[in-house]
């Protein structure tokens, strides 16, 4: 008899110090009362990444590639040398070119003091005006033959630069499309790249149905794969739409965290259709254990239960609740001492049964 009153005595100093436990933790728990709140209601399109300024190079005369000095992903300064084709041809002809010019400026030279000679004599009525008529014709024709003469120097010198091939800007090559010691012809692509990145462009296209909408905004919001955003104020809706699909194309220009984004790259466009209560919860008051998504509330008795949520996106430091929450609810702002709470509530509720 006396070992049962000594057992039921125990229990009773460790029920009463594990409710005064629970008592002090529960004090320390801080809570928060969920409610709605009024946000931007926004609609993800996909969209791909694009380069401002990106060309491809084409060969404007014929040759044999003899030099290669850039590959693929190398960074190129503007008016560097990016390969160079064999130009003996092209040397020759600009040769001939430039003596042909040289020979006319010569006949024009003549031509030219000749008529001077002969104007300066009829003028004191010792030739007769057939002679300046002549010498006339003649400074013309002389002078016909130098500007052909010049066209054709400077068709043979440009025909000669284009053995070189140099970068039109800075950037980095994307493409190559030739191999060293190939022959190329004229309009045979050589290189593709893209200008340094100072800014990207987002391309999206929008349905029909949210163009009126899209043509209000002043902002879009671009959605990176970390779930960051980068918000952009330049934006360029084109006046038709797509014949086939029904879409508009939308355009918005970046100029911040380029260093995560490449041209070609899938990302998500947010465009606000106006603003929707929802109800939102900080990000540090959310569990997640593996595919589980959960926070702690608190009912009418004070008892602390791990409810399963529905999250939607974030919002700064605050986390959307699609489904699991209600207004009113309270939540436990701590996770982790929400957690040892309710341990030391199951271990009172067992010394209970």
């Amino acid at each position: 008899m006396a070992k049962k009153m000594i057992k039921i005595t125990l229990i009773m100093i460790f029920s009463g110090l594990s409710f005064s436990l629970l008592a002090q933790q529960e004090q320390q728990l801080k809570t928060i009362s969920v409610k709605s709140e009024s946000i931007q209601q926004l609609i993800y399109l996909d969209g791909q990444v694009e380069a401002v300024q990106q060309a491809t190079l084409f060969a404007q005369t014929s040759g044999r590639v003899i030099k290669l000095t850039y590959d693929v992903d190398d960074f190129v300064s503007k008016g560097s040398v990016i390969a160079r084709l064999r130009n003996t041809e092209q040397k020759a002809r600009f040769k001939q070119a430039k003596a042909g010019l040289d020979a006319a400026q010569s006949t024009a030279d003549e031509a030219l003091q000749e008529y001077k000679r002969v104007s300066d004599l009829y003028a004191r009525q010792l030739l007769s005006a057939s002679s300046r008529d002549k010498a006339d014709a003649a400074l013309k024709t002389a002078k016909a033959q130098l500007n052909a003469a010049k066209a054709r120097f400077d068709e043979a010198k440009e025909q000669l630069d284009h053995t070189v091939i140099r970068a039109p800007f800075s950037g980095t090559l994307t493409k190559r499309h030739i191999e060293l010691g190939e022959t190329l012809q004229i309009g045979q692509p050589i290189v593709s790249g893209v200008a340094q990145q100072d800014a990207l462009r987002f391309n999206v296209q929008v349905p029909q149905r949210l163009i009126e909408q899209a043509r209000q905004l002043s902002t879009v919001e671009v959605l990176l794969d970390d779930g960051s955003q980068i918000v952009s104020d330049q934006i360029t809706i084109f006046p038709t739409a797509d014949v086939k699909t029904h879409s508009f194309q939308l355009r918005a220009l970046v100029f911040s965290n380029l260093h995560r984004l490449y041209p070609g790259m899938f990302i998500k466009v947010g465009l606000n259709i106006g603003d929707k209560k929802q109800i939102l919860v900080p990000v540090s008051s959310i569990v997640n254990r593996g595919e589980l998504t959960a926070v702690y509330v608190q009912d009418a008795e004070k008892r602390l239960h791990l409810r399963q949520v529905r999250p939607g996106r974030v919002h700064g430091d605050k986390q959307v609740i699609l489904a699991g929450l209600e207004d009113g609810e309270i939540l436990l702002a701590d996770p982790h001492l929400a957690a040892v709470a309710i341990k030391a509530q199951s271990k009172v509720q067992a010394q209970g049964e």
